[in-house]
C-alpha cells in the first residue's frame, strides 16, 4: 500500500434502526422512507383524540422485523409536532404513567418490548390495559396516543378483547 495513500473511513451501515437513531434527522429523512398510509392513519387518530379532548391506545401488529419499531421512532420526522417516547420492557407501566407530565405537543408512547408476551397471565394484561385506560383519560395523557407493538395474532386478539371490556375508570 501506497505510504501517501489516506485510509479509507469505516463504513457504518447498521442492520437495525437503533444504530441510526442519533444521525440527525436531515440524515434520518434521506435514509427513512414515509410510509403513507400508516402515517395518515396516525395522523387521524390524533384527530379524534383531539376531539375527544383524550388520548387512545392502538395496537400495531406486524411480523417481527417488519419496522414497527422503525416506523414509531421516526413519526416525527413526517407528522410536525409529534414526539415519540418509550417505556421499557423493564418498566412498570402504570408507575411511568403515573409519573408522566402533560405534554404540550402530541405524543406516542410505546409500549416497548412487549411484542410477544407468551403466557403473560391474563391478570398482568388487564392491569396494564387498565393503566392506560387511566392514563388517557387524565390530563397527563390527553395528547398522547399509547401504542403496543404486537408480533401475534393471539396478543393482539387478547389485548383487543380485554381492552373493550374495560370499565370506564371515571364510573
Amino acid at each position: 500500500m501506497d505510504e501517501d495513500a489516506e485510509e479509507p473511513e469505516d463504513l457504518f451501515v447498521p442492520d437495525r434502526f437503533e444504530g441510526l437513531k442519533d444521525v440527525g434527522a436531515g440524515t434520518l429523512r434521506s435514509i427513512i422512507v414515509p410510509v403513507d398510509d400508516a402515517l395518515s392513519a396516525v395522523a387521524r387518530q390524533f384527530r379524534s383524540l383531539t376531539a375527544a379532548r383524550r388520548g387512545g391506545l392502538l395496537l400495531l401488529r406486524g411480523d417481527t422485523g417488519a419496522g414497527k419499531s422503525t416506523f414509531l421512532d421516526t413519526i416525527g420526522l413526517f407528522l410536525s409536532g409529534v414526539s415519540t417516547e418509550e417505556i421499557p420492557a423493564h418498566a412498570d407501566v402504570s408507575n411511568v404513567l403515573a409519573g408522566l407530565a402533560p405534554s404540550d405537543n402530541q405524543r406516542v408512547l410505546v409500549l416497548g418490548g412487549r411484542e410477544a408476551l407468551g403466557q403473560v397471565a391474563r391478570d398482568e394484561l388487564e392491569a396494564t390495559l387498565h393503566a392506560v385506560n387511566t392514563f388517557v383519560r387524565s390530563e397527563p395523557g390527553s395528547k398522547t396516543l399509547v401504542v403496543w407493538p404486537t408480533n401475534t395474532d393471539e396478543l393482539t386478539q387478547q389485548l383487543a378483547e380485554l381492552g373493550s371490556e374495560l370499565p370506564d375508570p371515571e364510573l
